[in-house]
């Protein structure tokens, strides 16, 4: 077990490295329907903010499915899905802020949903979908609190 978690650290490592290179890289009609964003930032024409949820399971439900496990394993699942959404968002960042999509990261989630947000031009969403492990393209909108 000690050695499993050794390499598991070993991993992890790996992964953060790569996270860093690739954040150091890049800070269907049917899916371009209704994920116009009003607020886009000055100077992007035809950009959309969007959020890509990836189909790695987010933390919450890994940890859902081990609630119950003793201590030790638990944290070894929570580790490895850790390693796992880590590494298929990396790739994910790599593939869409490569030059033909040109996509620009702007946040990452995994507790509670798998997914990365981006600032994107129109016309790529569909070469997005289409990619492994996308499994939906939401709309990424301004939501304000309600002040009483």
């Amino acid at each position: 077990m000690h050695k499993t978690f050794v390499q598991l650290v070993v991993c992890g490592f790996s992964v953060a490295v790569l996270l860093s290179t690739v954040s150091a890289l890049s800070l269907t009609a049917a899916v371009a329907q209704g994920l116009e964003t009003p607020n886009a930032p000055q100077g992007t024409a035809n950009q959309r903010r969007v959020i890509v949820e990836l189909s790695a399971p987010p933390l919450s439900v890994v940890f859902g499915g081990v609630a119950n496990a003793p201590a030790l394993q638990r944290d070894l699942a929570l580790r490895v899905a850790q390693v796992r959404i880590a590494l298929e968002q990396a790739l994910f960042i790599a593939r869409v802020t490569d030059q033909s999509i040109g996509a620009v990261l702007t946040g990452r989630a995994q507790m509670t949903v798998n997914s990365v947000s981006l600032l994107v031009s129109a016309e790529k969403l569909p070469l997005i979908i289409a990619l492994p492990n996308v499994k939906a393209i939401h709309p990424d909108l301004t939501v304000e609190r309600n002040r009483p």
